[in-house]
């Protein structure tokens, strides 16, 4: 199994783009708590095409239980090849730390956008949130981020359309992060 988290600044598109990975005929969600089954990729939360989705529906006292939930019950299916953890809740240390005691690898994405455009994205979704935690927010996703080497990191320029970001970290994933973990 391989972990792969996808971070930067609320509105960046995050969400936007995983629920390109959601399958209409292969998709189980697990209701508590939360996560997305579809094809082979367990995702964090769950993707019901709202706009706040995804790893934003799983509270943020509750990351542990489901992380536990995940070590207990999802990581030993093989159909699954990849958990990918959506946002903040998951973009910790103590997650990373975690998931790498199970995973064959933990790779990480930031989805990187000028300021100028996630204030117009924020405006078009109705986001009214306070800039400074805005900010703080972006700092923690570029921190966490950087706690990952150079060859397991990409960074995505966000102004993509979500089908090709979608397009390209499943490539990026299939291409360097399974040969990272094959080498290894």
């Amino acid at each position: 199994m391989i972990g792969v988290w996808v971070v930067g600044s609320p509105g960046c598109g995050k969400t936007t783009m995983l629920r390109n990975y959601i399958d209409p005929f292969d998709t189980e969600f697990v209701v508590k708590p939360k996560w997305t089954l579809t094809n082979n990729i367990i995702l964090s939360g769950h993707y019901l095409g709202k706009t706040f989705d995804g790893g934003d529906t799983v509270p943020y006292n509750a990351f542990k239980e489901s992380l536990q939930y995940w070590s207990s019950f999802l990581l030993a299916n093989e159909k699954y090849s990849v958990t990918i953890f959506d946002g903040d809740r998951f973009s910790t240390k103590y997650c990373l730390e975690y998931v790498n005691e199970f995973a064959d690898g933990c790779f990480c994405i930031l989805i990187d956008l000028p300021n100028d455009v996630l204030v117009e994205r924020r405006k078009e979704r109705g986001s009214n949130q306070n800039a400074n935690w805005l900010k703080g927010r972006e700092t923690k996703a570029k921190n966490f981020f950087n706690m990952f080497k150079n060859r397991d990191r990409l960074i995505l320029d966000g102004k993509q359309s979500p089908k090709a970001l979608s397009e390209i970290v499943i490539d990026w994933i299939n291409t360097n992060a399974r040969t990272i973990v094959e080498t290894e």
